[in-house]
């Protein structure tokens, strides 16, 4: 049984000395995760768990570890995480976060990782979705600000607001059209993480130019990497609603 956190705001009365708040894992049965200080390098799978374990929390799944990018990736270098999650099909195999590019690989649980380690704290019912939701809106999350405090709830809009194959002109102009826009980098990762099955496993536009003039980010909502690409290919699209926290 997780501990109970009635106000999903007040996550600094429940962080314990050194912990990071990292945000809320929407659904049903909603929670909000904080990262423990300090991580273990080099470690195979089986060993990283057991790490985990004997500091009374445990390795973040995957969804959790991609949370982790969207609102803590400044707390982690350029490196692959183990998570929790064994391969369903190919049981000598364990999954991993890329923190570089957001991708999402199974390797060798005997190949050597880094690991950090996650708490989690439940939220009751009432509290799943913080804000009022309109009509097919679905509750994502919270972005946190620079320190640490929430900054604003993300909502993906309804189903039917999806774009299919447009350039990313044509769909920045297109959710401008329905009042919203096109999530960001960091939004991507937060959907990717707690609603990923409402997206198709495609390349999705994101709202954030690339550095190059004539290219645009996107993310793969199978794989989870994000990546530059021409502006003038064809991606899908969804739009989202921000509301201050």
């Amino acid at each position: 049984m997780l501990p109970t956190l009635d106000d999903p705001l007040s996550h600094h009365q429940s962080a314990i000395a050194g912990e990071r708040y990292a945000g809320i894992m929407a659904g049903a049965a909603g929670y909000q995760l904080f990262l423990l200080p300090g991580e273990a390098d080099a470690l195979p799978w089986q060993d990283a768990l057991d790490w985990a374990a004997a500091r009374g929390a445990c390795l973040p799944t995957r969804s959790e570890l991609a949370l982790l990018h969207a609102n803590l990736r400044h707390a982690f270098p350029d490196a692959w995480y183990w998570s929790s999650e064994e391969d369903a099909i190919l049981p000598r195999m364990a999954w991993s976060h890329d923190f570089d590019n957001g991708t999402q690989y199974n390797y060798r649980k005997t190949y050597a990782g880094r690991a950090c380690a996650v708490r989690r704290v439940e939220l009751p019912l009432s509290a799943a979705a913080p804000v009022p939701l309109r009509h097919g809106e679905r509750y994502a999350g919270l972005i946190l600000g620079t320190d640490g405090a929430p900054d604003y709830h993300l909502l993906l809009q309804p189903d039917e607001c999806e774009l299919d194959y447009q350039s990313w002109q044509a769909a920045s102009s297109w959710a401008a059209s329905l009042g919203h826009s096109l999530p960001g980098r960091r939004e991507q990762t937060l959907l990717y993480a707690t609603l990923k099955d409402a997206f198709r496993p495609n390349w999705h536009w994101s709202g954030e130019p690339g550095d190059i003039e004539d290219e645009a980010w996107c993310k793969d909502f199978d794989t989870g990497v994000s990546y530059q690409t021409a502006r003038e290919f064809d991606c899908y699209a969804r739009c989202v609603r921000r509301v201050p926290a």
